[in-house]
């Protein structure tokens, strides 16, 4: 039988868990995520820890496609370079790029039809035909990742010690809770300026987008396993909840169309659709009910 562990958590509730973990484990749970055994090496103590945790709206839901990283700050040595200062110029976060962006995780490809990308993350063809780019890619997006479809992240081997963790959320790129220009109207949280009518807008100055979120939090990442008289062993969680954090609330909306007609039976069209010529007398037009039918966006695919 293999030997596993299923580690129990509180959603929302960010802390170090405490871990008793034998050598001999097979693989080790949390959340929708798992950790396998050959994923680890032995000393007395592991020199990289795991951060996990979950991005979530309405109390709970995971939410897809959310971009997360621990940000590696610009170093000496490559700031005294051209080529990779230009590529990756941010010592903190609040730097900006020759084009006036900000660090971020956001792709600058289109994801899906009503999707306006405004970001500098690269593509992966751009890494792989890039040499630069690839030195650029391994040393300060390292540590990144993307929640899955319970809206879960896992990041392995970060380093020991004070961290910071950050999130990109784009709020039209979330999976089947996208939103739409009018849904961000609608909750309050765009007016009809910042939009386009039916599409978002894009700029290099993300913080003027209503669609982008960011959030940035300091954490304490632990050693994963070791010797617990030696070393205090954990894994880091951090959670974001984004009602709490920015008020947002995913919330049903339908748009009724349709035509108002009726008229008596003995006016009604006929087998072989003539339409009579008295048809539409307004003081004979007769009122009945109407159905409004629900259109909904899900995961599951079919033909």
């Amino acid at each position: 039988m293999p030997k596993s562990y299923r580690i129990r958590t509180e959603v929302g509730k960010d802390k170090a868990i405490q871990v008793s973990l034998e050598q001999d484990f097979e693989y080790l749970e949390i959340l929708s995520l798992k950790i396998l055994q050959n994923d680890i090496y032995t000393r007395v103590c592991s020199d990289y820890g795991v951060v996990v945790g979950r991005i979530s709206v309405n109390n709970g839901t995971g939410l897809p496609n959310c971009k997360v990283s621990i940000f590696i700050p610009l170093s000496q040595e490559d700031e005294d370079n051209a080529i990779i200062s230009e590529l990756y110029p941010y010592k903190t976060l609040n730097d900006v790029n020759d084009e006036g962006y900000r660090y971020n995780l956001l792709p600058y490809t289109k994801s899906h039809g009503g999707h306006r990308p405004t970001g500098t993350f690269p593509t992966r063809n751009d890494v792989l035909t890039n040499q630069t780019l690839i030195e650029v890619y391994d040393k300060y997006y390292k540590f990144t990742a993307k929640t899955n479809d319970s809206g879960d992240f896992m990041i392995f081997g970060v380093p020991l010690g004070t961290q910071t963790i950050h999130i990109d959320v784009d709020l039209s790129d979330i999976g089947e809770f996208s939103m739409t220009p009018q849904d961000l109207v609608r909750i309050g949280l765009a007016t009809e300026s910042q939009v386009s009518g039916t599409e978002f807008k894009t700029s290099s100055n993300l913080g003027e987008l209503p669609q982008i979120l960011q959030f940035n939090r300091i954490i304490e990442v632990f050693p994963l396993w070791g010797q617990p008289e030696v070393c205090t062993l954990g894994i880091t969680r951090s959670d974001f909840d984004l009602t709490e954090e920015a008020g947002i609330t995913l919330e049903p909306a339908a748009v009724f169309m349709g035509s108002i007609f009726s008229n008596q039976d003995k006016r009604a069209v006929k087998r072989r659709c003539r339409v009579n010529r008295k048809l539409g007398n307004l003081c004979q037009l007769i009122a009945g009910p109407g159905e409004i039918l629900a259109i909904r966006q899900t995961i599951g695919l079919d033909s």
